[in-house]
């Protein structure tokens, strides 16, 4: 009985296992059907990329022709010209001119009539069409390769209009369609994988073909019609005028397609001007070839499946179960996001550290994709379009994709994938078809042509088994966002150790910034300045420096600053350091020292702050402090955002006793508006005005107008940056006030600085 119930136990697991084994086989035969239809969708949209390579290349010649041509209109403008002959000997005068030679002839159009040279009236009946188009569309237009069969020439039709003659209203220049074209040559990558590549006319003549021979070699010949070629090869009518539709109408797409028994991708690349398609790029690639990885990788799918067969029936039944208690933790957490069919970053999380577990061998990448200026461009598109975008991004990444890669979006424009990789050089390589892909997508909204980019960072886990998804995604962004950094692949920075220890110092400097300011360790340093005029001193700018008790060492502001700014510590940061100013100030007036004025800095982020006027008037009062011994430092680029308001704010100040000055003048592009705009009481010059130029005669009289300038609008000019006698020398010759900088001191502890004040200093 025992036996029995034991015999019956063993076959009813067999059956588990037979069944569990049908269901593993079918599923690997649908998996590998759909993955083959996955590879080909890939494989069309990599053939789409290296035939934008070649079309790219050829809209640049396009666009040097019709630099040429308005050139030419523009010449010939310049002429005077009182009679059509005189238009005529002008036309013929301008194409004598070098750059021009190679103008095969040239008409022109008066009244909806056309003319030769010498007001020859032509026949339009044996006009092409396209010229007539473009002869009335008053801009400039490509029309495209002319046949004049009855002279047997080719030549390519550029319309320029001639705006306000009284001769003719447009001029048609006809260039020989060979070295057009002869500088058009096949991308490198469309080169490597093309069988072959090919630039037609809207109706498929072939103006240039290059295709590979039998020997593997390149051959250049020349044929009539694109479809004649390709109904040999590919014998599929439906996918001939799929073509033959994409290039009348000078759209973009791409088929998969069998040649000789192989898989093979056409790409159809109109080149667009003025809601005509003039030419098209028509490319062969074989899917191997373009998509060779991913193939590969189906291959080595069907010999892990032979070779660990046994070993999934067994651990199909384990998965099972596993499968189901996870759902059941799960089904509360929103891993999907609905309105673009995609898995969100925590379900990305949860799979890639599986795939990561799993795969310990391999080599993953963590990559974050943001679009550039992503609520710009919703906002310039709208929510719907924006949205149909990332659904299409979206349908791209899970084509993407190989076996053992997932992807997600964490919203706001950001996509997340974990790829692998061979190396360095492959990485790149799909890194470039990411970014070029979206190049290729084309919104037009309110009837302008928007061009979304990408740019991102990557995290390599690369021997790293110990750091969380969560982390590595954290640290992806983090190499995204590091714009002092340059990119390491196109437009995606890695993740490396110099942003590790960045962020180790950003981390250290915020857990610590509120203890720093409680216990006193931001320390006031002053900077003296010195007038030249009077030759004396002429106060002081208070800096801050962030000191270590534990390392006996200063933490320079260039660390600390840009983070404050960020987080808006600086505003806090700033309000401390301009109370010490006051403190320092009132504590000299009681022991009854000699006084000087001194300026303290103010980020804009505190200058923005409702209450900040408010704020520094109030401390200025609590201290008793006299009027015209505090300075206020604007820095330029605040003053550039809101003219108006700064013009307020300085003058609230000037009411109170503040003196107002502007920080790094010249750095920007707004300086002289400035000096327009507001009533500054001073302007410090940014040290650049006395480094070397290319030019020491133009350097000198640059500083010179501007310290003049200064002067004549009645406020003091101090540069910065004083570091030798010669240069302090010619700021007294040409007029300057005050210099500040390490020839006279460098900043100052404040028992240094009211030291320093005791000397003398001798010039």
């Amino acid at each position: 009985m025992q036996k029995r119930t034991t015999s019956r136990i063993n076959s009813i697991l067999i059956i588990v296992m037979c069944l569990v084994s049908i269901v593993l086989v079918g599923s690997s035969v649908a998996m590998l059907t759909g993955y083959s239809k996955t590879l080909h969708n890939g494989a069309e949209v990599l053939g789409l990329v290296y035939s934008k390579q070649t079309s790219d290349d050829f809209t640049k010649v396009m666009n040097t022709y019709r630099t040429r041509s308005e050139t030419f209109a523009e010449n010939l403008m310049g002429m005077p010209m009182e009679s059509v002959d005189e238009l005529s000997l002008g036309i013929g005068r301008v194409n004598k001119e070098k750059q021009f030679k190679e103008i095969m002839f040239i008409r022109y159009f008066r009244d909806g009539k056309e003319y030769s040279l010498g007001d020859r009236e032509f026949d339009m009946t044996r006009e092409a069409k396209s010229v007539l188009v473009g002869s009335k569309t008053g801009e400039t237009f490509c029309a495209g390769v002319v046949e004049d069969f009855n002279q047997s020439i080719s030549a390519v039709a550029y319309c320029v209009p001639l705006k306000n003659c009284a001769y003719a209203d447009c001029i048609v220049l006809y260039y020989p369609t060979g070295p057009f074209f002869d500088s058009i040559t096949p991308s490198e990558d469309s080169e490597k994988y093309s069988q072959l590549t090919t630039i037609c006319s809207a109706e498929g003549e072939i103006v240039s073909i290059v295709y590979r021979n039998k020997n593997g070699e390149f051959e250049v010949q020349q044929h009539n019609n694109i479809y004649e070629i390709l109904k040999v090869r590919i014998n599929d009518k439906n996918t001939i005028d799929n073509m033959r539709n994409l290039v009348a109408d000078g759209s973009s797409g791409s088929f998969s397609v069998k040649i000789a028994g192989e898989d093979n991708v056409v790409s159809v690349l109109g080149i667009s001007e003025h809601g005509t398609s003039p030419f098209s790029v028509i490319s062969v690639y074989k899917s191997t070839d373009v998509y060779s990885a991913a193939y590969s990788t189906v291959s080595t799918v069907l010999a892990e499946l032979a070779i660990f067969f046994v070993m999934l029936i067994f651990a199909a039944v384990y998965f099972i179960i596993s499968f189901r208690a996870s759902e059941r933790r799960i089904r509360n957490i929103k891993e999907y996001n609905e309105v673009i069919g995609c898995p969100t970053r925590i379900k990305f999380e949860r799979v890639s550290a599986d795939i990561i577990r799993q795969n310990a061998g391999s080599q993953f990448a963590v990559i974050v994709v943001d679009i550039r200026h992503f609520d710009y461009m919703t906002d310039q598109m709208g929510e719907e379009k924006m949205t149909e975008e990332l659904r299409r991004m979206k349908d791209f990444y899970s084509r993407f994709l190989q076996v053992h890669e997932t992807y997600g979006y964490a919203g706001n424009g950001r996509f997340i994938l974990l790829l692998h990789y061979r190396d360095e050089q492959a990485l790149a390589a799909r890194l470039k078809a990411l970014t070029t892909y979206l190049g290729i997508s084309k919104i037009t909204s309110s009837g302008e042509r928007i061009t979304l980019s990408a740019y991102g960072g990557i995290y390599k886990t690369t021997g790293d088994r110990t750091t969380t998804v969560e982390r590595m995604v954290e640290r992806a962004i983090s190499a995204a966002n590091a714009t002092s950094y340059p990119f390491d692949f196109d437009a995606f920075r890695v993740y490396n150790e110099r942003l590790h220890s960045r962020n180790a110092m950003n981390e250290y400097i915020e857990v610590n910034m509120q203890s720093a300011l409680d216990n006193h360790l931001f320390k006031v340093f002053y900077q003296p300045k010195f007038n030249l005029e009077g030759s004396r001193p002429d106060g002081c700018e208070a800096l801050v420096r962030w000191y270590n008790p534990e390392t006996d060492e200063y933490m320079q502001p260039g660390i600390f600053l840009p983070l404050f700014e960020q987080n808006r510590f600086i505003v806090k940061l700033d309000k401390y350091v301009y109370e010490q100013v006051c403190i320092y100030i009132a504590n000299t007036v009681a022991e009854h020292r000699q006084l000087y004025p001194i300026s303290v800095n103010v980020s804009r982020i505190t200058a923005s702050e409702p209450d900040f006027v408010s704020h520094y008037i109030a401390i200025k009062n609590k201290y008793n402090i006299a009027d015209n011994f505090l300075t206020i430092e604007f820095t330029e680029s605040f003053a550039f955002e809101d003219y108006e308001r700064l013009r307020e704010t300085v003058t609230t100040l000037h009411n109170n006793g503040f003196q107002c000055s502007i920080d790094d003048f010249g750095s920007g592009f707004s300086s002289y508006n400035i000096l327009k705009e507001l009533p500054m009481d001073e302007i410090k010059l940014d040290r650049f005005f006395i480094l070397k130029g290319f030019s020491e005669d133009r350097d000198l009289k640059v500083l010179s107008s501007v310290i003049k300038l200064g002067r004549e609008l009645n406020m003091k000019v101090t540069q910065e940056g004083v570091e030798t006698k010669d240069q302090l020398m010619l700021l007294k010759k040409l007029g300057c006030n005050v210099i500040q900088g390490y020839y006279y001191s460098k900043p100052l502890v404040q028992g240094d600085y009211d030291d320093f004040l005791t000397r003398k200093f001798i010039l």
